[in-house]
């Protein structure tokens, strides 16, 4: 395990976690604001990809509240202004065959806003858990674009819009999880268990896919 950073355009220092099973395929991991990478949906995927024996990358950005009052596009520019060097980075070495972008909430901004159309990324695997789809940015990229995804999002989680997913359906594998919340969660503990359980065994799937 590795612990890195790397120097963005506006000259911040963007620290990331790089570790490395000796494979020749790399995970780039997106936290939520609040949903960082040790709570159980990130924290399952790293177990995952480390038992696949996929490389795997935790970028460590943060962000004020108040940038999320501003509009999408200096969101996302924000957002890929930081996310951007560690890919590149990380991909500089040039080693690696099989590419897999997952992001949750606001990870799934750099994720569907900037990386998903790059065209050297065409053939990744794309896995967005509870996307902001109700930003219209954000939805029409998924609408258009020719990569498919793995989308998981609650029917509870405020970001969900029956009739949004209902256009994305068909064009990505979209879960809907009953009664779940923005963490994929619900009240009852043996059910949330049942559901992250759920999720991570479809994450793999994709990721066999």
């Amino acid at each position: 395990m590795k612990k890195l950073s790397v120097q963005t355009k506006a000259e911040r220092s963007i620290d990331y976690t790089h570790v490395q099973n000796g494979m020749k395929g790399i995970c780039f991991m997106f936290s939520g604001l609040g949903y960082t990478y040790d709570k159980p949906l990130f924290h399952y995927a790293s177990m995952l990809m480390k038992q696949k024996h996929i490389d795997f990358v935790h970028i460590e950005y943060s962000y004020s509240p108040e940038l999320f009052e501003s509009d999408y596009e200096t969101i996302l520019e924000e957002m890929m202004n930081d996310v951007s060097p560690v890919v590149d980075d990380i991909m500089r070495e040039g080693h690696y065959q099989e590419t897999i972008f997952l992001g949750k909430s606001i990870g799934t901004i750099p994720l569907i806003g900037g990386l998903l159309e790059d065209e050297q990324f065409n053939d990744a695997k794309w896995i967005a858990l509870t996307p902001l789809v109700k930003l219209e940015p954000l939805k029409e990229s998924l609408l258009a674009t020719k990569n498919r995804s793995l989308l998981v999002i609650g029917d509870q989680d405020p970001h969900y819009d029956e009739e949004i997913v209902q256009q994305l359906q068909g064009l990505h594998q979209v879960n809907v999880v009953p009664h779940a919340d923005h963490s994929l969660e619900v009240e009852d503990t043996a059910t949330s268990l049942q559901i992250l359980s759920d999720t991570v065994q479809s994450i793999a799937d994709w990721v066999n896919s």
